[in-house]
């Protein structure tokens, strides 16, 4: 089953995306998926105030 999202996503990130995911034929959904399941869990940081930050 799948869910939908929002998610703010860095410019120059975006812009990889949609170029790989129109090499390899496939929506930026699935790019994403591809990538969560090739790195599998997320092990990093995660502050608020970096986030959001002005």
């Amino acid at each position: 089953m799948k869910s939908h999202i929002s998610a703010t996503i860095d410019e120059k990130i975006l812009e990889d995306l949609n170029r790989f995911g129109t090499e390899e034929r496939r929506s930026r959904s699935q790019i994403i998926e591809m990538a969560l399941e090739e790195q599998g869990r997320f092990a990093g940081n995660f502050s608020r105030e970096d986030t959001y930050e002005r």
